[in-house]
């Protein structure tokens, strides 16, 4: 993928978003428009076309836990009423902290600075019971929510309504075939009529459910995981804040680019107020720099980075910290040659990208076994392995600038014909595009500095967190 490329498809997309005729095939009970529901879905199917992308994401599978814990100690309904609550936050980025701690390391600081105050809804797909032990406050699983929503949703009838939404979904989708820059397949298209099919139903449904759970737990706050991605269940998350005047909010989980098409979109949809009606009302960013590059109905506003504030900014060793993202098979080819090539004596730790951390991906690591210096680096947090680490390999990831801010050597691999992503610092990192060229800048390793990026994040978050939370009334 290059980035003239995406940068093309999405300057078409956002055009297209322009055009406010695109917005009027709406759901009858709230008038939002059928295209946020699936924008994500198409945007990245168009991108996986036309780049040529075949990656896919596995996540864990759920599997049935004691019914005690899920539906009596875990029901979200069986809560105290506390402040702030974190939505809709799962299990595949867990890991374990120095201390002992088992969370999602980038939010947990958030959530544990007012601990008695906050509550967590935490996603339901379990793998074992390492998700249980996790040391978020006063959890609870949104499993049970869940079922609820499924029951309701088995007893609801058509009714006439109904046939004619459905007769207004296949304009919608004559209208996409009309309309698009981009063709859009046969199979697609009739995903896109199932899935909204199912939104008439489903989302009536699922926000009556959560506007009944958040009238028991009366947070003043709901901060949504990936909000603006717009997942079924945090889209209803969000109607049903604003239905009860709640104030909504999502905090920076990673990378932002200027061309994250979750944080961009047309003109259209950016003055249209029942769009408006499904974003979250602030997106707190780690950093001032992150917020020239949102361009959505939202108010931003920096939190702050607590993430990497035990992170050392000098370390002697010559070890290596090499950052995949999802695209396994071409990584492992660059590992290879590395692995082969470098100093016995330098460890390199080789951490996987969250959605690739599951067993098929493990089985390929096996054979590594024989090499005394690697290091699967997925059981701790990012920080940890930082302060083991002066060199750091890294892409199209987040992990670039917090490399750089706690003063590491970039070694930026240019995935795929990536040349010129990150225009603020491409000149604090050292570029390669595989082995061969990784070699020649190691070999004279001695000779590349460390910039300190300081500038790319806050880090009085604690002082910054607390602010927010005076400025929109959470807190006294």
């Amino acid at each position: 993928m290059t980035e003239q490329n995406k940068e093309y498809i999405l300057k078409e997309i956002y055009k297209f978003e322009s055009d406010e005729n695109l917005l009027k095939y709406t759901f009858s009970d709230v008038e939002i428009p059928y295209w946020m529901y699936i924008r994500q879905r198409i945007i990245r199917k168009t991108e996986d076309d036309n780049l040529n992308i075949t990656e896919t994401v596995q996540k864990k599978p759920y599997i049935e836990q004691h019914r005690i814990e899920e539906n009596i100690r875990r029901n979200p309904f069986f809560s105290a009423s506390r402040d702030i609550l974190f939505a809709f936050f799962d299990n595949a980025v867990f890991s374990k902290n120095e201390e002992g701690v088992i969370a999602e390391q980038r939010m947990y600081p958030y959530m544990e600075l007012f601990r008695e105050n906050t509550t967590v809804l935490v996603s339901y797909q379990y793998e074992d019971k390492f998700e249980f032990q996790c040391s978020y406050p006063h959890w609870r699983s949104d499993r049970f929510l869940m079922k609820c929503i499924g029951r309701r949703l088995q007893t609801v009838q058509k009714k006439k309504k109904g046939k004619k939404s459905t007769k207004n979904i296949k304009r919608f989708i004559q209208y996409l075939e009309d309309k698009y820059p981009y063709q859009i397949d046969f199979q697609t298209k009739k995903q896109i009529f199932e899935e909204l099919k199912f939104i008439m139903e489903f989302q009536p449904v699922a926000v009556k459910v959560f506007e009944k759970y958040l009238s028991i737990v009366k947070p003043k706050i709901v901060i949504i995981n990936c909000a603006s991605y717009f997942p079924y269940w945090e889209i209803a998350m969000t109607i049903a804040c604003k239905k009860r005047n709640i104030i909504t909010a999502e905090i920076q989980h990673g990378m932002i680019g200027k061309w994250s098409e979750a944080y961009h979109c047309g003109n259209a949809i950016k003055k249209n107020e029942f769009c408006k009606l499904i974003y979250p009302d602030y997106y707190l960013t780690r950093g001032a720099y992150w917020n020239q590059m949102i361009d959505i109905p939202t108010t931003t506003y920096v939190i702050g980075n607590a993430k990497l504030s035990d992170v050392k900014k000098t370390v002697n060793s010559n070890n290596i910290l090499f950052v995949a993202e999802t695209e396994i098979d071409f990584y492992i080819d660059i590992l290879d040659y590395i692995l082969e090539h470098i100093e016995k004596d330098i460890i390199l730790y080789f951490r996987l990208h969250p959605y690739r951390y599951n067993e098929e991906v493990l089985y390929k690591f096996r054979e590594y076994d024989g090499y005394d210096n690697f290091v699967l680096a997925n059981d701790r947090e990012l920080g940890y392995y930082l302060n083991q680490c002066r060199f750091v390999i890294s892409s199209y990831s987040m992990v670039t600038y917090e490399a750089l801010s706690v003063g590491r050597i970039v070694l930026f691999l240019k995935e795929n014909g990536y040349k010129k992503i990150y225009e603020e610092v491409q000149n604090m990192v050292y570029d390669f595009s595989d082995g061969r060229e990784f070699m020649e800048l190691w070999n004279r390793k001695e000779e590349l500095e460390a910039v300190v990026y300081s500038s790319i994040f806050e880090n009085d978050w604690e002082k910054r967190y607390r602010g927010f939370l005076k400025k929109v009334g959470v807190l006294e």
